[in-house]
């Protein structure tokens, strides 16, 4: 009995150890962005640019390129469900129409 208690205990440690070494600079549309995830992309992206951009530019274009990806994410449902809508009803539809013009 004591054996999975201190097992639960020990995970626990170490997973707040592990949350306070990487910890949350950020929240954009309710997702968290660490400090590891925003060093390795600001690296990666100031060695690819042939001006690279001070500190306070690259945040807010980080803020911006995050807002899009949400935007993208919630679209993309959205679009997914009309297209199989419109797929459905068009679907029944168009082998008519190209059987139609092949007969006249």
């Amino acid at each position: 009995m004591k054996k999975p208690i201190l097992t639960g205990v020990g995970l626990a440690a170490v997973l707040l150890a592990y949350a306070a070494k990487d910890p949350v600079i950020m929240t954009i549309n309710g997702e968290d962005v660490t400090k590891s995830e925003f060093e390795y992309l600001y690296n990666k992206n100031s060695q690819q640019q042939i001006n690279p951009q001070t500190l306070d530019e690259y945040v807010e274009m980080f803020k911006l390129y995050k807002m899009k990806v949400a935007d993208a994410k919630a679209r993309d449902w959205t679009l997914r469900l009309n297209s199989a809508r419109r797929r459905s009803s068009t679907d029944m539809i168009w082998p008519l129409r190209i059987w139609r013009i092949q007969s006249i």
